[in-house]
C-alpha cells in the first residue's frame, strides 16, 4: 500500500490523523516526539483537571490509545514488532525504552513493516516540484 497519494483507502492515510490511526506502518522520530509532547502537555493535564472518573477516562483513554499506536509504529520503524511498545509500561524501564525509541534512527528504506516514513516528505516535495 502506497503511503502517499492515491484514492480511497490509501488517500486517507496521507493525512496526519489517518497515519496516526493506522494499526500498521511506521513512524519517524520527529512526529513521535511531537506526539509524546502533546500527550504530556495537553492530554494528561486535561485528564487531571477533570472532576470525576468518567471525565478522566473520556480524555485519558483516547489519548492513551493514540500514544500506544504511535509507540507501536515507532517500534516498527526500528524493525521491531509493535508489541515491543508495551515495554514502556515496565516501571524503571519505560523511560529508557521511550528514550531509545525517540533517539534511535529507524531502519533506512523499506522494512517488513512498510516504506520508510522519512521518504514520505521527499516524495511529496518531488511531486509538488515536478507536478
Amino acid at each position: 500500500m502506497e503511503d502517499f497519494g492515491g484514492e480511497g483507502r490509501e488517500g486517507m492515510y496521507t493525512t496526519w490523523l489517518g497515519r496516526l490511526l493506522r494499526l500498521d506502518g511506521r513512524r519517524e522520530r520527529q512526529s513521535f516526539v511531537l506526539l509524546s509532547l502533546a500527550f504530556l502537555l495537553i492530554v494528561l493535564p486535561l485528564a487531571a483537571a477533570t472532576d470525576d472518573a468518567a471525565g478522566f477516562l473520556a480524555v485519558a483513554l483516547p489519548g492513551s490509545v493514540l500514544m500506544v499506536l504511535a509507540l507501536a509504529q515507532r517500534c516498527r520503524d526500528l524493525g521491531l514488532p509493535g508489541h515491543a511498545s508495551l515495554l514502556v509500561l515496565l516501571p524503571g524501564v519505560g523511560i529508557g525504552v521511550w528514550t531509545a525509541l525517540a533517539v534511535a534512527p529507524g531502519t533506512p528504506g523499506p522494512n517488513c513493516h512498510g516504506p520508510d516514513p522519512r521518504l514520505r516528505h521527499l516524495r511529496r516535495d518531488l511531486l509538488i516540484e515536478h507536478g
